[in-house]
């Protein structure tokens, strides 16, 4: 028993100073990678996986698209902006009056960065804005994510005014 209890405190002594050693490194697409599948890990405990099932997702009508506007993001980033902010409030306040409405969040992204990290950034976005919506009382079970990365553009240009309306969440609804 004292054995196993050196070899533990060693090893923990070990870990523990090397651990405190760092450098500072360039951050690779991969490192981008990694760290995103990790936040997602560690922000995200709503159960996720849901059939969807029979549940028909559409785009909103001409009078509720003023409120399900998509949520923008910045290059590279799922943060909220100010603007997000507003515009999920109002999804909130109108999913509360709905109460049986469900909603699909997609995250999508501009075709800069690989495929993979795309799915990733996409699945980010998504998952912030459920976070968010949840935030605000909604029910998780009643919103849905997918992410696209850049497998669907809202705009198939090649410059910043195309790229900036691919970065996104899109929202539909089901009632």
């Amino acid at each position: 028993m004292k054995i196993f209890l050196m070899i533990v405190s060693g090893a923990l002594s070990l870990s523990l100073c090397l651990g405190g050693c760092s450098t500072l490194k360039k951050f690779t697409n991969e490192d981008r990678i990694k760290q995103a599948q990790m936040s997602a890990i560690k922000g995200e405990n709503i159960p996720l996986e849901r059939p969807v099932g029979d549940i028909i997702f559409a785009e909103p009508s001409a009078e509720e698209k003023v409120i399900f506007s998509d949520i923008l993001f910045n290059y590279d980033s799922y943060r909220l902006g100010k603007d997000a902010i507003s515009t999920l409030e109002k999804v909130a306040a109108w999913l509360k009056k709905h109460r049986n409405a469900r909603l699909m969040i997609e995250g999508h992204c501009d075709e800069r960065g690989s495929r993979k990290f795309n799915l990733i950034l996409g699945e980010q976005r998504s998952l912030g804005v459920r976070r968010y919506l949840t935030g605000l009382g909604i029910s998780p079970s009643r919103l849905y994510t997918i992410t696209y990365g850049e497998d669907k553009p809202a705009d198939i240009g090649h410059n910043e005014k195309a790229w900036a309306k691919n970065r996104r969440a899109h929202l539909l609804i089901s009632q």
